[in-house]
Formats: C-alpha cells, sequence, structure tokens
C-alpha cells in the first residue's frame, strides 16, 4: 500500500514539536514508493537474532563517561566542569529571596555579572555537547536479518490488466503462508494464465539470512507463471530462526574509572536543587523565541497542561501551496549549503576479534536522552505545539507523493487497457512516475527534519510537470476526494429497467456477441451513502476515474469506459452495465459534486453515482475484491495512527518537561542507574519488546 513500515514507542524527552517532525520524517523516510505497469509483490520475513543492550543498573555517570570516545569524555567533562563553577558561584550569593540562587541571577543579570557569565558559559557547553553528540544515546539493539523475495507479475494481454484490478480476493484481516501466486494474481481461481509472466529477485539485509533467502529464491526462481500459480511463496520459505539465533552474547566489562573522575563527580553536593538548574536551561530555549519573556511568565505558563496545535492534513489547495512555496523561494535567492545528515551502513561488522554480532544487522533500537543520565546536562523540553506550519511542506510533500504514485498506477492501466484517449496515456503515466522518484531523491542526503528540503523537492517535482500531466493534476487536486478512491468507485445506477432502484456491476464480466463491448449484469446495491456502509461495494467491480487535458472527468472498468445506457446501440440491453475502450464519449458526463463527496450523472433516463471507496471498506471482510489505488494522506493508518497517540501524549504532558525529574529528590550523581526509571524512544521494523 506504499505505507511506512517504522514502529515507533515511547519519549526519551525531546520537544513536541521534534515528536512531530521526527514523526512525519520518520514515516516519510520509511515509505515505500514505487510506480509501475506491473503487479509487484514483496514476500519479506525478518528474522530476530537477539537483543543487546547496556546494562545500565551496574553502570553510574562515572562508569558511563569511562566508556565514551575521548571526544565524547572531553566535552562531557567541560559541561561538568561549567556546572560547577557555576554551583560554587551561587553558593557565594546572599541568601536576600526565596527564590532559587540562579533564579537571583537571570532576574538582575547587572548585579550578578560574573555569576550569569558563569551562567551562560555553562549552557554554551551543554549546547556543545549536545551539538557534538547528538540528543542521546542508543542503549538497545535488536539484532537480526530481513530476507526478501520480490515477484512482480505482468501481462502481455491488455485486457487482463484488470483481472487484478476486478477479480482478485484479499482480505485485510491478513495474508499469510495459505495465499498461493494464483490467488494473489487472480482470486477467481479462473486459471486463465495464457500470456502471463513473473520475475523474481532476492534481496537479504544481514548474512544471518543470506543462505536461506538464496535457498528460498532457488526454490522459485526460473518457473513459468503456469508452475508458480499453485505455490504458496511464503510456505516455501526456509526456517531462518535457527541460524539467526546469536549464539555467544558479549560478555558485560565494567569499564574501568580514574580516581580524579569519581573524586569530580562526587564534589556535586546533591541534587535537590537540580529542578532550578533545568528551570533555567528551559526559560534560556524559550526566550529564543521570546525576547520579552519573564522567569516568572515562564514558570507559571510551564506548569500548565500542554497544547497540541492540531495538524492540518487539509491538502484541497494543493497545487497553490506548492505554486507558492517554489514563489518564495524564488524570491529569496539561492538557497544556502545544506547540512548532511550522514547515515552510516546499517550492517554491524568488526575487524578485529570474534564479534558476536558480525552478520546481522539493526532491526529495532532504543535510544535514551543524555539528560536522564548525566544530571549536569539539566534542562527542559517544550511539549505544547502552539504553531505546527513548520510541518505543512512535509505534509505537502507527502500528499503529492502519495498523488503521484496514484495517477501513475492509474494511467499505465489506462495505457495496458489501450483505452482510445486521444493523448498520450503513457507519457502521462511517467511523468508522473518520475515526480515521484524526484520528490524521494530530493530528500536524499538532506535533513529529513529540515521542512525546506520537502519544500524544494515538491516545487521541483511541480515544475518538470508536462502541459497536459499539470492539468491533469490540477484538476486532481480541485476535486480532491477522488484521493479517497483507496479502492476505487463504487458505481451506483438507476434505470426505469430497475424500477428505481440503485445497481451495481457484478463480477465477472463478458463480452458482447460482436466483441466490441464487455458488460456486466447490473444487481441491487444495498450502500447507503448516509450510513456509509462501503462493504456493500465488496462483491462488484469498483471503477477508476479518468481525467483527460480537458477537465473531463470520465471513469473507467473491465473492457474500457462505462457507456451509457441511453445511448443507441443495438447490442446494448438496459439490465447490463456496459464497458467500450474504443469510445470515450459514450461515457456519461460526470460532474463532481463536492459538498457531498461523488461524482454523478443525471442526463437521458438513467443515473449515474460514483463514490469513493476507502481502504476500511474491506476491514474483516474475506471475499473483497478489486484493487488498491490510492493512498491518501487520510488513508495512511500508521501516519493517522501516530499522530493520533501524539496528540493524545501531548495532552496528558505539561507544557514543559523538565529532565531533573529523572532524578527525585535525595539522588546523588554517583547513584547507579535504575534501568526501569530512564525513558527511552523505541524506533524499529519489529514491534517493541517490553522485557529485556
Amino acid at each position: 500500500m506504499n505505507q511506512g513500515s517504522a514502529s515507533l514507542s515511547g519519549s526519551y524527552g525531546v520537544s513536541g514539536i521534534s515528536k512531530l517532525t521526527g514523526a512525519l520524517s520518520g514515516y516519510v523516510g520509511n515509505a515505500s514508493a514505487k510506480g509501475g505497469k506491473n503487479m509487484k509483490v514483496s514476500y519479506q520475513i525478518i528474522v530476530r537474532g537477539g537483543l543487546e543492550y547496556i546494562d545500565l543498573d551496574n553502570l553510574n555517570p562515572a562508569l558511563l563517561i569511562s566508556a565514551l570516545s575521548k571526544s565524547a569524555q572531553a566535552r562531557i567533562l567541560r559541561a561538568l566542569g561549567a556546572y560547577q563553577d557555576l554551583e560554587q558561584a551561587l553558593e557565594h550569593l546572599p541568601k536576600d529571596s526565596q527564590d532559587p540562587p540562579i533564579y537571583s541571577v537571570i532576574k538582575d543579570a547587572e548585579r550578578y555579572k560574573a555569576e550569569f557569565g558563569k551562567y551562560q558559559q555553562w549552557l554554551r557547553s551543554v549546547d556543545d555537547f549536545k551539538r557534538a553528540c547528538g540528543d542521546g544515546i542508543v542503549v538497545q539493539v535488536v539484532w537480526g536479518g530481513v530476507g526478501i523475495v520480490d515477484m512482480e507479475i505482468g501481462s502481455d494481454s491488455g485486457e487482463s490488466v484488470w483481472k487484478y484490478g476486478g477479480e482478485t480476493d484479499f482480505s485485510y484481516a491478513g495474508v499469510g503462508a495459505t495465499v498461493s501466486v494464483g490467488a494473489t494474481y487472480d482470486g477467481s481461481q479462473s486459471k486463465e494464465y495464457a500470456g502471463v509472466h513473473a520475475s523474481l529477485g532476492s534481496f537479504s539485509s544481514g548474512s544471518c539470512v543470506d543462505d536461506q533467502t538464496t535457498a528460498w529464491f532457488k526454490a522459485l526462481d526460473g518457473k513459468s507463471f503456469q508452475e508458480l500459480a499453485d505455490v504458496k511463496v511464503l510456505a516455501r520459505a526456509p526456517d531462518m530462526t535457527a541460524k539467526a539465533a546469536i549464539r555467544t552474547p558479549p560478555e558485560f566489562i565494567t569499564p574501568k574509572v580514574e580516581k580524579s573522575l569519581t573524586d569530580k563527580i562526587s564534589q556535586i553536593k546533591d541534587l535537590d536543587g537540580l529542578k532550578a538548574y533545568a528551570t533555567a536551561a528551559a526559560y534560556d530555549k524559550a526566550k529564543a523565541d521570546n525576547k520579552n519573556l519573564t522567569l516568572e511568565d515562564f514558570i507559571n505558563t510551564s506548569g500548565k497542561r500542554a497544547n497540541a496545535a492540531k495538524l492540518d492534513l487539509d491538502i484541497d489547495n494543493l497545487m497553490t501551496e506548492i505554486d507558492e512555496m517554489a514563489k518564495k523561494r524564488s524570491n529569496l535567492g539561492e538557497e544556502e549549503g545544506l547540512q548532511l545528515d550522514m547515515v552510516s551502513d546499517l550492517n554491524h561488522s568488526a575487524t578485529a576479534g570474534d564479534d558476536p554480532f558480525i552478520g546481522y544487522s539493526p532491526i529495532g533500537i532504543k535510544v535514551a536522552s543524555w539528560d536522564h543520565l548525566f544530571p549536569w546536562l539539566a534542562t527542559g523540553n517544550l511539549n505544547s505545539i502552539v504553531d505546527a506550519k513548520s510541518t505543512r511542506p512535509m505534509i505537502i510533500h507527502r500528499a503529492m507523493l502519495q498523488d503521484c504514485l496514484a495517477l501513475s498506477r492509474l494511467y499505465y492501466i489506462a495505457h495496458s487497457s489501450e483505452l482510445n484517449l486521444g493523448f498520450s496515456a503513457i507519457q502521462v503515466a511517467d511523468d508522473f512516475a518520475q515526480a515521484a522518484s524526484r520528490l524521494q531523491s530530493g530528500l536524499l542526503k538532506q535533513s529529513l527534519r529540515d521542512p525546506e528540503a520537502y519544500a524544494r523537492a515538491a516545487s521541483d517535482a511541480l515544475g518538470k510537470f508536462g502541459t497536459n500531466t499539470k492539468e491533469i493534476y490540477k484538476i486532481w487536486c480541485e476535486v480532491s476526494f477522488l484521493r479517497d478512491c483507496n479502492l476505487g468507485l463504487g458505481l451506483l445506477v438507476k434505470s426505469p429497467v430497475s424500477k428505481d432502484k440503485w445497481c451495481s456491476p457484478s463480477i465477472p464480466a463478458q463480452h458482447s456477441d460482436d466483441k466490441s463491448l464487455m458488460y456486466a449484469a447490473a444487481a441491487g446495491c444495498a450502500f447507503d451513502p448516509t450510513v456509509g456502509n462501503y462493504a456493500a461495494f465488496a462483491t462488484f467491480y469498483k471503477l477508476l476515474p479518468l481525467i483527460f487535458p480537458s477537465g473531463e472527468i470520465r471513469v473507467f472498468g473491465p473492457g474500457g469506459f462505462l457507456v451509457a445506457l441511453w445511448e443507441e446501440k443495438a447490442n446494448v440491453r438496459p439490465e447490463n452495465i456496459y464497458f467500450d475502450r474504443n469510445s470515450p464519449k459514450l461515457c456519461p458526463p460526470l460532474t463532481a459534486d463536492k459538498a457531498g463527496r461523488f461524482l454523478e450523472s443525471n442526463r437521458g433516463p438513467v443515473s449515474y453515482r460514483l463514490y469513493p471507496v476507502p481502504f476500511s471498506a474491506a476491514e474483516g471482510v474475506q471475499n473483497w475484491k478489486g484493487q488498491s489505488f490510492s493512498t491518501g494522506l487520510a488513508s495512511l493508518s500508521g501516519l493517522t495512527s501516530a499522530l493520533s497517540d501524539l496528540q493524545k501524549d501531548i495532552g496528558q504532558r505539561l507544557a514543559w518537561s523538565l529532565t531533573s525529574e529523572a532524578w527525585p529528590e535525595g539522588s546523588s550523581a554517583e547513584d547507579y542507574y535504575a534501568e526501569g526509571l530512564i525513558a527511552k524512544q523505541y524506533i524499529g521494523l519489529v514491534e517493541e519488546e517490553d522485557a529485556l
């Protein structure tokens, strides 16, 4: 379905807007976006080998510092020294107020000039460490391997393009080892495989599954489609768990600590005043956006409930917004050089020693914040999302990507169905497919959290559209409910023959006697738009919308365009619904009812209505027939679920959270960590395991 596949859970202490942009960029980054003329199925098996973790219960700050690289050690010790210098300076201040001493310094920087300088030096040293070492450290890694066999199925026949689109049974309840190749291609089990061909490929990440993936591929490769038709691909996969299991996990090695380091950390008197330091650091962050903010106002607002501005997923004016972003960029002139996020090779390897993780890839990680591990880095994070405008380019980029995938698929199907259009469907399809590629390649080696990267990619892709493609995309954006055709358009027809009852085209379709048309029997359909019972379309043909550069919208199905029943053709019978690939003008002229969100035609004695069918219509339905078509933003269950969870999470928090909360009253910087008290965030291809 071209949806992201990353699993996200937990939070390790970052701002609300960072969580939002992280969710969006992580989702976009994990999307698999491809467009083409053939059906492609990827059979994927992910195997866990083991879980490697830092034994935090047997570490304290001094031990953890000793295990860091020399560069990280130098920076964390510099921050520690600045914290202690500030702490010592504040000890000598007169106790003329009930406020913590650091509050007095912030309120009267002129009076306490020297102390304020030490406060700023501490903030700079903390910032220096985090710029060099990031927000946190990976404390757990799920090692494993991924084995994939790709199968691409195509046909030499234009007519059979619709076979997968119209006659495939599938269920969103789950696809397992019981599904054969033939059922994947043709749920009707008609066994009509003449001219159908399949090509295979394989890929593995992690040598622990190389042999098994190769054996799996060889068991399928070199066979004709007829030979593969009854093969259950997942059932042919060898057992991958036996070799994948890590046999000899490494022992935990306690780092060696120099006495000078333990002495330095022991000089931190106590952590009872850490909240004031965290508040002071958080105030410094907040003041960057509001120069007139006072410490009192900050303290008062930070303790209130967080607000999460609703993320705007409305994309009805998408094309206009992309044009505006392009104009804004041209007015700004040349952009500055990009700061790249470099990504290292995922395969874990070593050059010396017996490393038990050689041949494994990380398939999940947990991250802990430095602030929760080293108390002198204490700060605060804004949970409220006051304004989500900075994320708008991400939404626009993702929406355009989904549009281009759907439209490339649509016009490839139209081309392969040999429809007589009057313009080149293959050129339009290629235009949209290349735009999808540009939208993704435009983000390569750029920061996925930089909104400008998304704005650049979207406006550049739109600027490369041909004339026909741009006109088609303009109508697509104007009739925005077409994006909701996740499973096509459900057709309702009402005529005098049906006695004013709504009917839909039954499966299968047949050729007319002279082979010039295809037709499907009209049968009663119980769909009620006021109820939204889209499952009523399960066993009927779902049609696809086709936009012409002139702005006209027509629909097509098996055998071609929907034919208006009132047209005078000798071989058209009113009890059937007809399709003709050669005569688009015979298709009833359709208008868009934007309020009702459907296409309709009421010319002549017959009424037509076509409703977008969402993915949710097929949930739990065991005999759904039809193809997936459009994956608009509203249909991306992973994304919408993540954003909904984020909204709930933020709503339960205070406006600002302080990392000092990880160090309760009575704590010491010499204490050993408690694994269960350290907040972490999980990101992975497999679901999180709660227990180690």
